[in-house]
């Protein structure tokens, strides 16, 4: 049989994890930098939990503002 991982980045403040969950297998979660911070990390991981999500971390320049879309200067 195949199966397909079907993957989404969450924590990163659009408050869709609870309704995307249920069809997902994996996730990488927000963990600070363009979006994520210990109570968002939490929630999201104890929802994968919930569900048998498998997830990752998804960490990311500290770029709040611009959301990780801006260049950064890594000097």
């Amino acid at each position: 049989m195949v199966t397909i991982d079907i993957n989404m980045d969450l924590g990163e403040g659009m408050n869709v994890e609870g309704q995307v969950m249920p069809f997902i297998s994996s996730c990488n979660v927000a963990c600070g930098g363009h979006y994520g911070n210990y109570n968002s990390i939490k929630e999201t991981l104890l929802l994968a939990q919930k569900y048998n999500v498998k997830t990752g971390a998804h960490p990311s320049f500290d770029d709040l503002k611009n959301f990780g879309r801006s260049q950064l200067d890594l000097g």
